[in-house]
Formats: structure tokens, C-alpha cells, sequence
């Protein structure tokens, strides 16, 4: 549906090792440089990414995405430094999970390998090298994963944790788990809560839930476990086509992300090993949170041109769900295994891309590299010049409050 582009339902099974826990990445935004693959098949230069972002800019401009934002306040968009408020990662936990899989820490069982900070961290650095040239990076200041010191963390059930996360049945409801969390606890001077965070212009991301075996029967229909969304960005601003009409900058129970546990775990899609499929999944949801949809946006993707196609982006071609539409037609395996090859540094043949043409439109090819399609980890390389273009009016138009406490 039109509007939905904040969600990432993703619903991928993997029988993947996880663990009972639910952090929040509260997460600064910074200047920076993008460098990426091009649809020319090669790396961009630096040269290449600042006439790629002066172009974003004019585009801007001729396609009307900064509504009121003038060339003033791109340029200090484009100067943020580094915040002085940075970002924190929280953790939700179940304190009775599957034997074996957890120790004793205190009165709160953990998980065997737990390295939250390096895993948040990672998450972080390869989203920046995502978002490079854009004009926004972002920076990890704090790892909340001690119950005692926030004991909002702490869920009760596995079946709690499961719930607390994207997922069609939460959805249904308007996240009443999530919604309770951004704004608990409510007096608390020594703990700074979620709210506080988001008050400060941060951006909580929690993460929870797993598909993996170990906590999850995937065969069993009506479990919640088995229908959860890879990444949910609960901000429905005025970018979007049906925004929220209680939105606003700084609300925090209006502004989050969840992501489940798989793409935090490092051992899991948060590691190189799976072309880093947790930060994929993060600068995608990043990315709807900043103001760019899906480029199968909508029930009619395949229609539209120019601002009137549905992600509302003229440099991105209609395609229907990429990954989709390709396992539908015998093509995922191939898709992957041609992105896998090129960032391996092999050559592999560009004209083997012809086949992915989803919406059958002339001269053109689905958006197998952009980070707001569904794609194989491996294809996710980059953000058109329109995308950018779009994100830096939405954040210098919707989010000034933010653009204010990085600024320069």
C-alpha cells in the first residue's frame, strides 16, 4: 500500500543462532562523503561522489523536494559535525531463555558471546560507508545493556521479547510494546529514558525478536516469531504519502526503529561473512526514517513516471519487489551470485542485469544496487542522486530541530 514505506517486511526464515535480549540504538547523525558502487559497474571516485552530490542538489531544487528549504540550509546540512549528544543501544531481556544458550551475570541470565558495543559499532560503520556523501553520518555513543542500571530493559516471557518487534499482529495494534518503551520510565533524572533520547534529536533503534530455531518454531503458523519484519521504522512523517497526523519532530513514541536480533547478532548478519545484512537492514530503515521510500513503492510500482511514481524519486526506475519478483522467476540465485561476484572483484557480465526488468518498462533495468529495494545483502551498494537529493530536503525540511543541535 501507498504510505507503507516505512515498514521493511521482510520475512525471510533463517535457522540462525540468536539470543534473548532487546537493545535500543539511539544513534547520532554527522556530516560525511559518499562513496559507493555506481551503476556504471565500478567505485566512485571522490571526485565522482561530490559531482554525483552537486547534481543531487540541482535536482533538488528542479524536482521541487525542498519545499522551503533554500540553498542555506543544505549547505549546513551537508557541515554537521560530530554531536555532542551520541547515540545508545539498550537491551531487553528475558530473564528465563532455553537452557544453555545463556549464562549467569547476577540475577539475569546473558547470552554466551555478548559483545553488544562491537556489534552496535559495526552496525554504525558500515551504515556510514552506506551513506557516504549524503551529507549525514552517524555515530554510536552508548551501549544500554545492564538491567539493573535500566530496568525498563527487562521483559518478562520469551514470548514478550518475541512480541516486542515488527511484526503484522503488533502492527495491527499500533505497537502498544514499543509505544510503552519510548516513553518509560517516566521519572527518572539518574537513568535518562528512551524519550530523553529522543528529545535530543537521537534515533532509537530497538532490536529484538529471532527467527533463528533455537527460539522460534518457523513451521508453526501462528507464532509471532515466524512473521517478523527484518526492520520496521515506526516515523511516519510528512514525507510519506500517508503521514501520521500526530507526528512531530523530537515525539518519541513517533520517531523509532526495531530491527529483530538476527541482524544484530556479529556471528549472524551483522558480520562480512553475509555482506553485513544487519547495517543493510539499518541504512534501509535509516532511510525511511530520513525521508526516502521503497522503490516499489505502492500497490501500483510499476506505474508512474517522474514525481509521480510512488517513491516520488524520478532516478529510480519502476520495478515491482525485486528480490520477489526474481525468486518468482528463477532469477534470486543468479542476482546474488552476480553481486556476490562483483564485490569479490570479479567481472561479471553487465548485460546478465538485462533480465531484471520486473515492470517490462523500455531502456531500463530494476534497481538491483539501491538500499530502499529488497535486494540479496550483497547488491546493496547504494542511494541514487535523487534519493539523496530527497533525503537532504526531508531532514532540512522536516527535521530542523535536528539540523539545529548538529550544526555547526
Amino acid at each position: 500500500m501507498i504510505g507503507d514505506a516505512h515498514t521493511s517486511k521482510r520475512l525471510r526464515k533463517a535457522a540462525i543462532v540468536g539470543a534473548i535480549a532487546l537493545f535500543m540504538l539511539a544513534i547520532g547523525i554527522v556530516a560525511g562523503y559518499f562513496i559507493s558502487r555506481s551503476l556504471g559497474y565500478h567505485l566512485a571516485s571522490r571526485q565522482q561522489a561530490a559531482e554525483r552530490n552537486k547534481h543531487a542538489e540541482s535536482a533538488a531544487a528542479a524536482a521541487g523536494f525542498r519545499r522551503g528549504a533554500g540553498d542555506a540550509d543544505i549547505a549546513k546540512l551537508r557541515q554537521w559535525p560530530e554531536p555532542s549528544s551520541p547515540p545508545a543501544l539498550q537491551l531487553l531481556q528475558d530473564p528465563a531463555g532455553p537452557d544453555g544458550q545463556r549464562f549467569m551475570q547476577g540475577d539475569v541470565l546473558q547470552p554466551p558471546i555478548w559483545k553488544p558495543q562491537e556489534a552496535g559499532q559495526n552496525l554504525i560503520d558500515v551504515t556510514n560507508k552506506l551513506y557516504k556523501g549524503t551529507g549525514i553520518q552517524f555515530k554510536l555513543q552508548e551501549v544500554r545493556s545492564d538491567v539493573k542500571a535500566h530496568p525498563y530493559l527487562l521483559l518478562s516471557t520469551l514470548d514478550d521479547w518475541q512480541s516486542c518487534t515488527g511484526n503484522p499482529s503488533q502492527e495491527a495494534a499500533g505497537f502498544p510494546c514499543l509505544q510503552e518503551t519510548t516513553r518509560f520510565p517516566e521519572d527518572t533524572a539518574k537513568f535518562p529514558d528512551v524519550s530523553a533520547l529522543a528529545e535530543k534529536h537521537v534515533v532509537n533503534v530497538f532490536i529484538g525478536g529471532s527467527q533463528t530455531s533455537l527460539f522460534c518454531d518457523t513451521t508453526a503458523a501462528d507464532k509471532v516469531c515466524s512473521t517478523l519484519y527484518f526492520g520496521y521504522t515506526g516515523s511516519i512523517g510528512p514525507w510519506f504519502t500517508k503521514a501520521s497526523s500526530t507526528w512531530r519532530e523530537g515525539l518519541s513514541e513517533e520517531n523509532w526503529i526495531v530491527m529483530t536480533w538476527d541482524f544484530f547478532a556479529p556471528e549472524v548478519a551483522n558480520s562480512k561473512r553475509f555482506w553485513n545484512g544487519g547495517a543493510v537492514t539499518l541504512a534501509h530503515e535509516l532511510g525511511h526514517y530520513l525521508g526516502v521510500m521503497h522503490t516499489h513503492e505502492g500497490a501500483t510500482a510499476c506505474e508512474g513516471e517522474g514525481l509521480t511514481k510512488a517513491d516520488a524519486v524520478p532516478d529510480t526506475p519502476v520495478n515491482r519487489q525485486v528480490e520477489q519478483w526474481a525468486a518468482e522467476n528463477n532469477l534470486a540465485a543468479a542476482l546474488a551470485g552476480w553481486c556476490s561476484d562483483f564485490r569479490n572483484g570479479k567481472s561479471p557480465q553487465p548485460k546478465a542485469l538485462l533480465d531484471y526488468n520486473s515492470c517490462k518498462a523500455d531502456g531500463t533495468t530494476d534497481n538491483v544496487f539501491n538500499l530502499m529495494s529488497y535486494l540479496p545483502n550483497a547488491c546493496n551498494m547504494l542511494l541514487s542522486p535523487n534519493q539523496v537529493a530527497r533525503l537532504q530536503w526531508a531532514v532540512a525540511t522536516f527535521r530542523p530541530q535536528m539540523m539545529a543541535a548538529y550544526a555547526a
